[in-house]
């Protein structure tokens, strides 16, 4: 049966802005895969909160967002920021002795404790938590500090009420319950890649439809997505960044579409699931010059910074994204519902079905060959 074109609420980019943020000096560099911002995003008031870290030191500020569409686009199409107000960050106290390496907030307002928690992570293993009412910058009681001894992961799932966690490895994916006493908990292991390249980014996300989707990201430059259920691979972004990816998330709004981040400046919101993308992806060297140029939901949104990213992160409850860059400067991208759908019609769609299918096809062989993965009709 003919494959019919996708519809999709797109995320479109709507706002970007750039503020300075004042420190002492330039933040610390920080590992390859280290994830040091945070964002809280409070529709309801407007107010966006963020948390970044420098050396030991976490720091929580306001970030102004900018009121006019990111309309303005440079080389490639990529967007370019609007420049607004330099913020002055809070210095929050902390137990660290060594460079946080990694940060994640979570929201449990609605809970019955109706606290938030931010966690950071140190060099040394040592875990930070502190508990928040609804003001981002006062702990509400004592910051708690655990000692870990990390091992190779790498990285985590996010916060869930389900028992089950999935782990990067190395270049492997690994699922622990913990109800399940047999291997330690550990439930499968799983290795996307057909190249052996570590994985530095993990996701997942749920549809309303019951549709459940993992995606991981790392040095080979492609987002591989699975079904955490059945453990098939479901499809495969290819070379969607020209850089090792350092960052993922799916989108709010349609987990179809996915943002990633690289080693590099470069931002990509695009569609992961079998749809023609322009941007780093599908260098097969043989094109589609024949066919109609599709539309901006198809080619995906791009931004840059001014240097290389030290954290990009998503709100829990939308499309906002904050990017610290190695230069001190806050991004702050807001991507909301369009009712734009594909512009190609249903002649053009079927004649590119083909050759989106070969691609396809050529993209998740060498998994199958390997016998790591059964792949989703």
């Amino acid at each position: 049966m003919a494959a019919e074109p996708p519809a999709a609420r797109v995320p479109d980019l709507t706002t970007l802005g750039k503020a300075r943020v004042v420190l002492d000096g330039v933040p610390s560099p920080a590992s390859l895969q280290s994830v040091r911002v945070a964002v809280q995003d409070d529709q309801a008031t407007g107010a966006c909160r963020v948390f970044a870290a420098s050396g030991p030191d976490v720091y929580s500020m306001r970030v102004p967002r900018h009121a006019s569409c990111a309309g303005e686009r440079g080389k490639e199409g990529v967007f370019i920021p609007a420049i607004i107000q330099a913020v002055m960050p809070d210095r929050l106290p902390n137990d660290h002795q060594a460079e946080v390496q990694s940060m994640a907030y979570v929201d449990c307002t609605g809970d019955e404790d109706g606290a938030a928690v931010l966690g950071s992570v140190d060099a040394f293993g040592r875990v930070v938590v502190a508990r928040f009412d609804g003001q981002p910058h006062q702990p509400v009681q004592p910051i708690q500090t655990y000692d870990l001894r990390p091992a190779d992961a790498t990285r985590e799932g996010g916060a869930s009420s389900s028992s089950l966690l999935a782990v990067t490895e190395g270049c492997e994916i690994s699922l622990w319950d913990a109800r399940a006493a047999e291997k330690g908990g550990c439930m499968q292991r799983v290795r996307p890649g057909t190249g052996g390249g570590l994985l530095y980014a993990l996701a997942a996300a749920h549809t309303a439809e019951g549709a459940a989707y993992l995606g991981a990201a790392g040095a080979d430059r492609s987002v591989f997505v699975l079904d955490p259920r059945t453990w098939k691979m479901l499809d495969i972004w290819a070379n969607c960044l020209k850089y090792e990816i350092l960052s993922l998330s799916f989108s709010v709004t349609d987990p179809h579409y996915a943002f990633v981040a690289g080693l590099d400046s470069e931002v990509l919101c695009g569609r992961w699931d079998s749809v023609p993308r322009q941007g780093g992806g599908m260098r097969t060297g043989e094109g589609l010059p024949h066919l109609p140029v599709p539309s901006t939901d198809i080619k995906g949104q791009s931004f840059r910074g001014d240097s290389r990213w030290l954290g990009i992160a998503r709100a829990a409850s939308s499309d906002l994204l904050a990017g610290f860059s190695a230069s001190a400067h806050m991004y702050l991208a807001s991507f909301t519902p369009s009712s734009t759908e594909s512009s190609l019609n249903a002649a053009d769609w079927h004649q590119m079905t083909p050759h989106l299918l070969r691609h396809k096809q050529a993209a998740i062989t060498a998994a199958e060959k390997l016998g790591h993965l059964e792949v989703a009709a």
